[in-house]
């Protein structure tokens, strides 16, 4: 971890927002909570971080970080099945058999409820591995470094969330339950991004902690497993196609490895082994990957 501290501030700023009319239609209602949303999430970053004053990284430090965060496995894998799934014409098929099948969680409602509570859950335990991951400067102060750390998170997941709402105005794809277009839009999937940037957030801070590599990879895989049952619940509650939730995944889990990768540095190296196996009438594809 670099030794470099934020220079955290503490500003409070109050301003009423007024955004809903009664002559407003349902779509911009959705919208405009949505830019409130984003608004919420600037100002607390805002108050939170005091990047003008405090520490940057560089143009080099981002462009590293950005390039390890490309090589997770959270990252490429998702993005990649996308691709095929768009290669293959499968989104649409994939999509309808979630949604009317729900194998995993029975119900659009019941999917619906396990993305809310899971994603949740992910922020909690994302907060928790903040607070009781060791210190990592003994020279900064317990509160400080927490603070900062902190600001991180929201910057994090503040990001990826702003970035997957500005997407979906840029790319309008409707949603598979709403196909008139009165709802907000679908791609990518706001849970997913969200999701997958708590799970990193997680995933990077669990490994300033003394376990062992079985230890960590418990955890990497149950962190990522939440992650990944949020997005496909929202595939089953016939919320979002199979692609919006593996491109939020992975647009999620970049954002949030790339900030924390430039302010702190990145973890240990990802392995990935790929391997191919003789079978009868055929070869299997191994893929081994700490994520």
């Amino acid at each position: 971890m670099k030794n470099k501290s934020l220079a955290l501030k503490s500003r409070t700023h109050t301003k009423p927002l007024w955004l809903v009319s009664p002559r407003l239609s349902r779509r911009s209602l959705i919208f405009d909570q949505k830019y409130l949303k984003s608004a919420i999430i600037a100002s607390l970053l805002k108050s939170t971080l005091g990047f003008c004053d405090g520490f940057l990284p560089t143009l080099v430090e981002w462009q590293n970080a950005a390039q390890h965060a490309a090589k997770s496995p959270a990252t490429w894998l998702p993005l990649s099945g996308a691709l095929i799934l768009v290669a293959t014409d499968s989104d649409q098929h994939i999509s309808d058999w979630g949604s009317d099948k729900q194998p995993v969680f029975g119900s659009n409602k019941n999917a619906n409820n396990a993305a809310d509570g899971l994603t949740v859950a992910l922020a909690v335990t994302a907060l928790s591995s903040v607070l009781l991951s060791p210190q990592q400067i003994p020279d900064q102060e317990w509160v400080d470094e927490k603070a900062e750390r902190i600001g991180l998170l929201l910057l994090a997941v503040g990001s990826a969330g702003v970035t997957a709402e500005s997407t979906k105005l840029i790319t309008r794809r409707e949603r598979p339950n709403d196909p008139t277009g009165k709802q907000d839009f679908s791609f990518p999937s706001g849970h997913a991004t969200e999701s997958f940037a708590l799970a990193a957030e997680t995933v990077r801070n669990i490994d300033d902690f003394s376990l062992s590599e079985r230890e960590q990879t418990v955890w990497r895989t149950g962190i990522y497993t939440m992650a990944g049952s949020v997005a496909w619940a929202r595939v089953e509650a016939n919320e979002h196609y199979t692609t919006d939730v593996l491109v939020g995944a992975a647009l999620g889990n970049f954002i949030a490895l790339t900030i924390n990768n430039a302010f702190i540095g990145p973890a240990a190296e990802n392995s990935t082994f790929l391997r191919i196996m003789p079978i009868q009438n055929g070869a299997a594809l191994e893929i081994s990957s700490s994520l």
